[in-house]
């Protein structure tokens, strides 16, 4: 996919979810977003490579309740989330890889090599952004930053935002 919105969308609503979402092999170039998912059940984005987006390379999100009908407590992905194997590069604007809502998921991001691919924040760069993992598990282990190796994370009871 090279030039326009996200290059993968998926998106439902919490009382469809989708499930055993895997994502393989592609390539994604001058983009929006290069996968924006929401509200699966099981994820894997593998071996993938996203280069010059102007958001999140990769984006594993909540938000498809239906008005008036899905209860807000339901809008959240879940199951197995596996991002490994993929090279995320130039993006801008926003973290390589973002998470929204999560309940009761484990999630692994192993051996990726990021480049370039930060939101400046006031602390640093973010490569890695989340917002509320409920009774999930994380690990976050053999990634790569501009060349660096960066330290392995595997304590889900702190706040899981990424920054250098």
């Amino acid at each position: 996919m090279e030039n326009g919105g996200q290059a993968v969308w998926i998106q439902t609503d919490t009382l469809n979810k989708y499930r055993n979402i895997t994502v393989d092999n592609c390539v994604f170039n001058s983009c929006f977003q290069g996968i924006y998912i929401q509200n699966g059940d099981g994820i894997s984005i593998i071996n993938c490579s996203s280069d010059n987006t102007t958001h999140n390379a990769f984006a594993v999100q909540n938000g498809g309740t239906v008005a008036g009908e899905t209860p807000v407590e339901d809008d959240y992905f879940t199951g197995s989330i596996n991002i490994k194997y993929n090279i995320i590069s130039n993006t801008s604007g926003k973290a390589g890889i973002r998470f929204g809502n999560g309940y009761n998921a484990s999630i692994l991001i192993e051996n990726n090599t990021i480049s370039n691919a930060a939101e400046t924040v006031q602390d640093g760069m973010m490569i890695l952004e989340s917002e509320n993992l409920e009774n999930c598990t994380y690990s976050f282990t053999g990634n790569t930053y501009n060349g660096d190796i960066l330290e392995d994370i595997h304590d889900s009871s702190v706040d899981w935002d990424l920054i250098i």
